[in-house]
């Protein structure tokens, strides 16, 4: 709502995108449009921990510091020792 207009932080409700001029771009519609495809995030404890994982994940391969399977593997390796633990 009004919070994301004035930080130019993208709304999570489509109808936002037309209320407010600073999300008026073909770009920003794009966003919108997408939305309808998005899910909300599991409801899940551990879900924060293997969010994490995801983001350590997705920079080591950006970086080049791990190959993708490698990445993958060890996300996923934490992950489940997290959901074990809760």
């Amino acid at each position: 709502g009004p919070a994301n207009a004035l930080q130019e932080q993208l709304p999570t409700r489509a109808d936002l995108y037309d209320k407010y001029e600073v999300f008026s771009s073909d770009a920003n519609k794009t966003f919108a449009a997408a939305l309808k495809f998005g899910q909300a995030r599991p409801g899940a404890p551990v879900y924060p921990e293997i969010s994490n994982q995801i983001q350590i994940m997705m920079g080591k391969v950006l970086t080049g510091v791990q190959p993708t399977e490698a990445a993958v593997d060890e996300a996923f390796g934490a992950s489940l020792s997290a959901f074990k633990r809760s």
